[in-house]
Protein backbone atom coordinates (compact mmCIF):
# COMPACT_ATOMS: atom_id res chain seq x y z
CA UNK A 1 0.00 0.00 0.00
CA UNK A 2 2.73 2.40 1.26
CA UNK A 3 4.51 2.15 -2.68
CA UNK A 4 1.08 2.37 -4.65
CA UNK A 5 0.80 5.24 -2.51
CA UNK A 6 4.36 7.21 -3.27
CA UNK A 7 3.94 5.35 -6.99
CA UNK A 8 7.17 3.27 -6.54
CA UNK A 9 8.24 -0.28 -7.23
CA UNK A 10 7.27 -2.39 -4.32
CA UNK A 11 9.51 -3.95 -2.18
CA UNK A 12 10.40 -7.58 -2.70
CA UNK A 13 8.09 -9.76 -0.93
CA UNK A 14 10.97 -11.74 1.05
CA UNK A 15 12.43 -8.07 2.19
CA UNK A 16 8.42 -7.36 3.71
CA UNK A 17 8.36 -10.57 5.28
CA UNK A 18 12.12 -10.33 6.82
CA UNK A 19 11.32 -6.58 8.10
CA UNK A 20 8.13 -8.21 9.97
CA UNK A 21 10.04 -10.78 11.37
CA UNK A 22 12.76 -8.66 12.25
CA UNK A 23 9.77 -6.13 14.10
CA UNK A 24 7.37 -8.44 15.77
CA UNK A 25 9.12 -11.86 16.48
CA UNK A 26 12.70 -10.51 16.54
CA UNK A 27 12.73 -7.32 18.62
CA UNK A 28 9.70 -8.85 20.51
CA UNK A 29 7.77 -5.83 19.87
CA UNK A 30 4.18 -7.80 19.47
CA UNK A 31 4.86 -9.03 22.75
CA UNK A 32 5.97 -6.00 24.33
CA UNK A 33 2.50 -4.45 22.94
CA UNK A 34 0.75 -7.79 24.74
CA UNK A 35 2.07 -6.77 27.99
CA UNK A 36 1.36 -3.33 27.80
CA UNK A 37 4.82 -1.62 27.49
CA UNK A 38 4.01 -0.51 24.22
CA UNK A 39 0.64 1.24 23.31
CA UNK A 40 -1.37 -0.52 20.19
CA UNK A 41 -0.93 2.62 18.46
CA UNK A 42 2.84 2.53 19.24
CA UNK A 43 3.51 -0.74 17.35
CA UNK A 44 1.74 0.31 14.48
CA UNK A 45 3.72 3.27 13.83
CA UNK A 46 6.49 1.17 14.70
CA UNK A 47 5.39 -1.18 11.61
CA UNK A 48 5.03 1.62 9.61
CA UNK A 49 7.49 3.54 9.93
CA UNK A 50 9.95 0.34 9.60
CA UNK A 51 7.73 -0.36 6.29
CA UNK A 52 8.05 3.24 5.03
CA UNK A 53 12.15 3.22 5.11
CA UNK A 54 12.17 -0.58 3.34
CA UNK A 55 9.63 1.29 0.44
CA UNK A 56 12.02 4.16 0.45
CA UNK A 57 15.17 2.83 -0.21
CA UNK A 58 13.56 1.39 -3.26
CA UNK A 59 14.04 4.72 -4.65
CA UNK A 60 17.22 5.95 -6.67
CA UNK A 61 16.49 9.21 -5.13
CA UNK A 62 18.32 10.71 -2.57
CA UNK A 63 14.77 12.38 -1.44
CA UNK A 64 12.33 10.20 0.50
CA UNK A 65 8.37 10.63 -0.78
CA UNK A 66 5.73 11.98 1.84
CA UNK A 67 3.11 9.20 2.04
CA UNK A 68 -0.11 10.99 1.67
CA UNK A 69 -2.63 8.44 2.66
CA UNK A 70 -0.20 7.18 5.83
CA UNK A 71 -2.92 7.80 8.10
CA UNK A 72 -5.31 5.22 6.37
CA UNK A 73 -2.69 2.89 5.85
CA UNK A 74 -1.48 2.97 9.43
CA UNK A 75 -5.05 1.83 10.27
CA UNK A 76 -4.76 -0.70 8.15
CA UNK A 77 -2.00 -2.44 9.59
CA UNK A 78 -3.04 -1.16 13.46
CA UNK A 79 -6.14 -3.68 12.49
CA UNK A 80 -4.23 -6.53 10.70
CA UNK A 81 -2.08 -6.61 13.98
CA UNK A 82 -4.67 -6.59 16.41
CA UNK A 83 -7.38 -8.43 14.62
CA UNK A 84 -5.94 -11.35 16.65
CA UNK A 85 -4.86 -9.63 19.85
CA UNK A 86 -5.97 -10.63 22.98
Amino acid sequence: MIADDLGVPKPKSNDVVDKLTEILVNRESYICMEKGIITQDELANLVFQHLYCLVNRELDSAHSITCSKGVEIHAKIKRALLQNAT
